[in-house]
């Protein structure tokens, strides 16, 4: 969902630097944002989130919408952002993917019976 992945990525305003995996050209030579990286490169957010922005794009409902959001390292740096997103068909591609998250779930508390 959007909203979880804004919350996430956002955490709470602890950004880290805006050194993204997203394309930098200078004079048509592309200085930065030519391939893709390792998931565990670039600096983490607050919440020890990497990646979030550029590098691949990440896959997000919004209702019954298929969104990109985040941008890619093939988006030029000045577009990738937290509110950068863009609709997607879901066909496989080079520049996305998605991130998994385990939502943690409090158990109801059991009920004894009185005999």
């Amino acid at each position: 969902m959007l909203e979880e992945w804004y919350y996430a990525a956002y955490a709470a305003g602890q950004q880290p630097p805006r050194d993204y995996n997203c394309r930098v050209r200078l004079g048509g030579q592309i200085l930065k944002g030519d391939q893709i990286n390792r998931v565990s490169t670039g600096h983490q957010n607050g919440w020890g989130l990497q990646n979030f922005i550029g590098n691949a794009q990440e896959l997000v409902f919004d209702g019954d919408n298929l969104l990109a959001v985040g941008g890619s390292y093939q988006d030029p740096h000045a577009d990738c952002g937290l509110d950068f997103s863009r609709p997607h068909s879901g066909a496989a591609d080079s520049t996305t993917g998605f991130r998994l998250l385990l939502e943690e779930v409090e158990a109801p508390a059991l009920q004894t019976v009185s005999q």
